[in-house]
């Protein structure tokens, strides 16, 4: 799946804040995927927080925490 034609269309629905996480490791997507999904949402003026995970596989999750927080922050509500 290749979200960049999609994310180009207008579309005024679409999330303007992103959350992307990879690892060092995975060896099913591309460093160069996720670096150019976060620089095109950049670009749009899009909240984009990215980060790679050092030695971290495919699908890798560390921060939970740091998620939760940051889905309090947006919506006001406190999730945990």
């Amino acid at each position: 799946m290749n979200p960049m034609h999609f994310i180009g269309q207008r579309n005024p629905g679409r999330s303007r804040r992103w959350w992307l996480r990879t690892g060092s490791l995975d060896t099913n997507t591309s460093h160069n995927i996720v670096l150019n999904l976060a620089a095109k949402l950049h670009g749009l003026g899009d909240d984009v927080d990215s980060y790679l995970y050092w030695d971290g596989g495919h699908a890798v999750y560390e921060d939970a925490d740091a998620m939760i927080d940051r889905v309090n922050g947006l919506t006001g509500h406190r999730l945990a």
